[in-house]
């Protein structure tokens, strides 16, 4: 039996004017319009003028005012979806009324019809924003309904929720200065209201929402008073003092949700539209380029796994990107001032941790040269502020130093290339090593000083003669402070040559008689361009790097100034052309050909052998700076010695077949006794590479490199890690590298491990990854004697975290092939029973949150899983992770639910666990609505007790929440 189609029948004028007739009070209309559910009365009643007279509100004689309600909006809003065209004629006729309640009912039909007659609306609703007493009982969530039916309604009604947009989230300036603080901008919505509802309507704007959200937090901060257009200063830092979201932010809640919000469409923005994230930046307020760091920062801190030897043309649009943006802003010298140095050090770290790809000269070149703020007013005023008696420059050269100082301790040495670590040693020993680095003990302002005495277009714009001539003669004034110097000089020198490709290759034997400060910035020049993709002739380049690397060591230069005005030796100049080499060994296309060609690469091999004898790092560099200051890769990024040999296995990856591969092969033999741990971490990182191009020499060395007879060294604990940590599971390397895995695993509990990258992952976690995925991924068995060792020979903890990372993973892998899944499924299984049988390493099973927390198995599974779970881990943490999981599951076992539910609130207090809000949030009320709609006496039975109980601790709306839960109830939030 199916239900009969309800029909309407048009009323007659008769009926119609009968029934307006007998609506003589205000109860009267309130019953007639509350039970008339024909939605061809619209039409009728509205001919008749029944929705021609709002009452409009009275003036009282207090003051205030008497609003009568006016049921006949009820009724519009019950048709809106029904007869639309119909109900939006009456809309646009009573748009005018200010009574609130009308007010209300507007919204809340236009919430709900077609986005095209809501559009009609608009007009109007615009010129509602500042109507207090009309827009008093309106729902903030009506008028976000509204805008966003309409941004989602095609391209014309998306204009006009724009507009409505625009209305009510741009900030306008406050009705008039306070007398006391700053203003308070002026929104359409309430600052809560506002804040809640920004990341809807933030969304509902679409991919164009960056460059809105900018205008409406750079009019916040104008009218706020926090940025200044004339002098173009932004005092943002003083109320966010952070980007990065956190709590603590109680007040200015419009403006912190206008940040999140920004910076939330910054991320998307990268991801889809590169193009226009660019748009924070051409900002003129400090604000939005924080965010723009900020953003930058997260980005590469999610992809610091890519490799770094993907050729740039393979990198996606977003990853260009952000090197772009990355190296653009690295050179940006008013990112070192005070207001941007919450965002500044991490993103300074990050593009440290980047270094194959995001060279840190320009950065090196900023700290240098100092505060890039100070003017000459500041300056001066030091002469009001300080001792009178000490001269203005020494006053000046120690501010310099301070701001230094406190910048390079911030960051930290790890993230510092050598020549700042340098500086950073020298200046602790100056002043003493600061404790809080991030919290400075004084002013930090910085200054502007000329660091170049010409600009790009002049050097641009001279001969190569002239350039030349320009560079020789030219000497920095001793007597001027701040002024001019060499490195400053080179630094525009370099930009010069980069956007002039080519320029000078012609002319290495003048080059060879310049200072190394001018030779090397040609060199970086030259490096910048071949990073464009410009195709050099190669033999003038190789003539002058073959001289570079016959240079001195021990010879000392001339300099003016100090060592970082001007280069005092020879060291920064050979780095330099081993990067450049290493550049041109990249790849430069998807045929993997490389920028250098092969009739060069027997030079180059030379050049490189040759560098790859040279002495740092020493033996007391590396223990000064390795150690827990700077792991062996990170050193070996900045170091002669490790850079040379990495070059050399690029030059193998690039010409394996030339006679250059079998001679730089001899000389990585040669280097397999070199004492520097960091190039023990070339050697592997490189093992991808080497196994590409040169398997059976790399398979015969293997046991040297990497170790397969205990005890291992720290040189090939250190290749070993490093080559687990760089490269992303593959099946052959785990052929290759399983002996000395196995060695590893006997004697793990026996000796401390080596790491060669710091990274989240330890020695065993990083071997375990490994391992698990060959299992995963039916490269190994689980009878395998590397899984028997593994298992056997790591603790408990670390095979709960291995085997939760698995789990970890597969939450990210976007499809999972049947196979796959089921061996991941067998695994658990086996660890389970396992655990079953040794209830003392229960820990083993902690991570099992993260097998739900994917979604990728079914709710069969791993449901009673988890109970098991948290029967054998008394302490089991869900981690706000499984809530959401947990109250679908519910509604499919909820016996089983309810139990597991019950586990995780038993452990420790009930207090302690009433702030796992995930849990109380979404998993406590479904899994108790399901357990009493079960209508089983034990179960009604532990479900009322588990409400009571939580009731009675304090979760005041709980019977609420579940009641909105139950079979038969409107499934709804309360809240």
């Amino acid at each position: 039996m199916t239900d009969a189609p309800i029909t309407f029948k048009v009323p007659s004028r008769e009926q119609v004017l009968s029934a307006l007739a007998r609506l003589g009070n205000l109860q009267l209309r309130r019953v007639f319009y509350s039970k008339l559910f024909n939605p061809l009365w619209v039409t009728a009643l509205h001919v008749e003028g029944a929705f021609s007279n709002p009452p409009a509100p009275k003036p009282m004689p207090d003051g205030s005012y008497r609003v009568d309600p006016w049921p006949e909006i009820d009724y519009l809003v019950k048709m809106a979806s029904l007869v639309p065209d119909e109900v939006t004629a009456v809309l646009e006729s009573i748009a005018d009324s200010d009574n609130p309640w009308v007010r209300r009912g507007v919204w809340e039909a236009a919430a709900c019809l077609p986005a095209k007659n809501a559009g009609r609306l608009v007009p109007k609703m615009k010129t509602w924003i500042d109507q207090s007493l009309a827009n008093s009982r309106t729902d903030p969530r009506d008028v976000v309904r509204t805008i966003i039916n309409l941004l989602k309604g095609g391209t014309q009604e998306y204009k006009k929720g724009e507009q409505l947009a625009n209305v009510y989230y741009a900030p306008r300036p406050a009705f008039k200065e306070p007398e006391i603080g700053l203003p308070d901008p002026r929104v359409g919505l309430d600052p809560y209201w506002y804040a809640k509802t920004l990341p809807e309507v933030s969304a509902a704007l679409g991919r164009g929402r960056l460059r809105t959200l900018i205008r409406w937090l750079e009019k916040y901060q104008e009218y706020a008073g926090y940025y200044d257009p004339d002098s173009l200063s932004d005092a943002s830092y003083i109320w966010r003092p952070s980007v990065r979201a956190e709590t603590g932010y109680h007040v200015r809640e419009v403006a912190n949700s206008l940040v999140e919000a920004v910076r939330s469409a910054a991320v998307d923005t990268l991801q889809t539209l590169p193009d226009s994230f660019g748009n924070l930046f051409k900002s003129k307020q400090s604000l939005l380029q924080r965010i723009a760091l900020d953003v930058l920062t997260a980005a590469m801190q999610e992809m610091h796994d890519i490799s770094t030897d993907t050729p740039r043309a393979k990198l996606t649009d977003r990853q260009n990107a952000l090197v772009s943006y990355s190296v653009l802003a690295l050179g940006n010298a008013s990112f070192a001032e005070f207001e941007f140095r919450t965002e500044y050090i991490p993103f300074v770290q990050a593009c440290a941790s980047w270094t194959d790809r995001i060279d840190l000269t320009q950065f090196v070149g900023i700290v240098e040269d100092g505060p890039a703020a100070l003017k000459d007013s500041r300056r001066l005023r030091l002469v009001k502020d300080g001792d009178d008696e000490t001269p203005l420059e020494e006053r000046v050269e120690e501010y310099r130093a301070h701001w230094q100082h406190s910048l390079l301790s911030a960051i930290g040495k790890n993230s510092l290339p050598r020549k700042l670590q340098a500086l950073l040693a020298k200046l602790d020993s100056q002043f003493g090593i600061i404790d809080n680095p991030n919290t400075p003990a004084f002013e930090i302002s910085s200054f502007n000083g000329p660091i170049s005495p010409v600009d790009q277009d002049s050097i641009r714009n001279m001969s190569d003669d002239d350039l030349i001539n320009h560079l020789h003669t030219w000497r920095p004034n001793p007597s001027e402070w701040q002024g001019p110097s060499h490195d400053g000089q080179g630094r525009v020198l370099t930009e010069a040559i980069a956007s002039q490709p080519g320029r000078l290759t012609d002319r290495v034997e003048d080059i060879k008689t310049l200072r190394p400060t001018y030779i090397r910035s040609i060199l970086r020049g030259w490096q910048l361009s071949l990073d464009t993709g410009y195709e050099f002739l190669w033999d003038p380049i190789v003539t002058l790097c073959e001289w570079v690397s016959n240079l001195s060591d021990d010879e000392q230069v001339d300099n003016d100034g100090d060592i970082f005005n001007d280069d005092s030796n020879y060291r920064s100049l050979k780095f330099q052309a081993l990067q450049l080499l290493e550049s041109g060994l990249r790849v430069s296309g998807s045929d993997k050909k490389p920028s250098i060609p092969v009739g060069t690469a027997e030079s180059i091999g030379a050049i490189l052998s040759t560098f790859a004898n040279h002495s740092e790092p020493t033996p007391d560099y590396e223990q000064r700076y390795g150690g827990n200051s700077m792991d062996p890769l990170s050193l070996s990024l900045n170091t002669i010695r490790p850079l040379a040999i990495r070059s050399l296995i690029r030059l193998i990856y690039r010409f394996p077949n030339a006679p250059a591969s079998t001679l730089a092969l001899t000389v990585l033999e040669q280097k397999f006794d070199d004492p520097s741990t960091s190039v023990s971490a070339v050697f592997g990182e490189g093992a991808g590479r080497l196994y590409d191009s040169a398997r059976t020499w790399l398979e015969v060395n293997t046991p040297v490199i990497f170790g397969n007879s205990e005890p291992t060294t720290p040189k090939q604990q250190v290749a070993l890690s490093t080559a687990l940590a760089v490269h992303q599971y593959h099946p052959a390397l785990l052929r290759l590298l399983r002996p000395s895995l196995l060695t590893s695993l006997k004697e793990s509990t026996t000796i401390p491990r080596a790491m060669g990258w710091r990274t989240i992952r330890s020695y065993e976690q990083l071997i375990g990854d490994w391992i698990l995925m060959g299992f995963v991924t039916g490269t190994i068995f689980y009878e395998d004697e590397l899984m028997k060792a593994w298992f056997v020979n790591t603790e408990a903890e670390v095979r709960g975290d291995v085997l939760g990372h698995v789990g970890w993973q597969l939450m990210h892998w976007t499809e999972v092939a049947g196979e796959v899944l089921a061996r991941i499924g067998d695994l658990w299984d086996r660890r389970a029973a396992y655990v079953a049988k040794h209830p003392d390493d229960f820990a083993e099973l902690s991570g099992f949150y993260w097998y739900v927390k994917s979604e990728k198995f079914d709710v069969g599974w791993w449901l009673p899983r988890l109970l098991d779970v948290t029967r054998i881990v008394s302490d089991f943490q869900s981690h706000g992770m499984i809530g959401e999981q947990l109250a679908k599951a519910a509604t499919v076992d909820a016996a089983t639910t309810l139990e597991i539910v019950e586990n995780l609130l038993a452990v420790g207090s009930l207090d302690d666990q009433l702030d796992d809000y995930d849990i109380r949030e979404h998993a406590v009320p479904q899994a108790i609505a399901s357990a009493l709609d079960a209508n089983e006496e034990g179960l009604t039975k532990r479900a009322s007790h588990l409400l009571n109980r939580l009731g009675a601790s304090g979760y005041i709306d709980l019977e609420q929440r579940v009641t909105s839960r139950r079979k038969g109830v409107a499934s709804r939030d309360i809240n």
